[in-house]
């Protein structure tokens, strides 16, 4: 399989997926997002999704998982991807009890490593800048909405 270098990446998402189904429940505890209005955000953490995992990848890994598991994008447009040298970052996490994966929007993986690494909100976001930036405000309520933000919690003494 020499020939298929990116399957390395492909088979360190599915893992990722595989250990995100058998992670331990945890239940969202939505009424915790006030902190983020009254607390610092370097004395907060955002609980993530038990199994949440970044696979970074100079490789379409996303879509070709998408392509994959839910056909979407279709595995022509996969493999094109694939055949231009497309680079994805991925995210896993589980919603209810079943494992997803999707392409990461613009600057979230690494502030969800920062998070993953128990970094407060603020460290996190710190990694980013300029084009790579991650839009908070737009991201937060989608991953709350598709479960991948569970709760808010404030670092102890804060």
């Amino acid at each position: 399989l020499q020939d298929e270098p990116y399957l390395p990446d492909v088979a360190r998402a599915e893992w990722a997926l595989h250990q995100c189904a058998g992670a331990p429940d945890q239940s969202a505890d939505l009424a915790t997002l006030a902190l983020l209005t009254t607390h610092d955000p370097a004395q907060l953490h955002l609980v993530l999704a038990p199994g949440c995992a970044v696979v970074c990848s100079a490789w379409p890994i996303a879509s070709i998982l998408g392509a994959h598991l839910d056909a979407s994008p279709s595995l022509e447009e996969a493999g094109a991807q694939l055949r231009a040298g497309v680079a994805q970052d991925a995210v896993v996490w589980r919603a209810g009890w079943r494992p997803r994966v999707r392409l990461a929007l613009a600057g979230e993986a690494p502030v969800l490593a920062g998070l993953l690494a128990g970094g407060s909100l603020a460290q996190a976001l710190e990694v980013c800048d300029g084009a790579a930036a991650l839009d908070f405000g737009q991201w937060l309520p989608m991953a709350v909405q598709t479960g991948l933000v569970l709760a808010v919690q404030a670092a102890a003494g804060a």
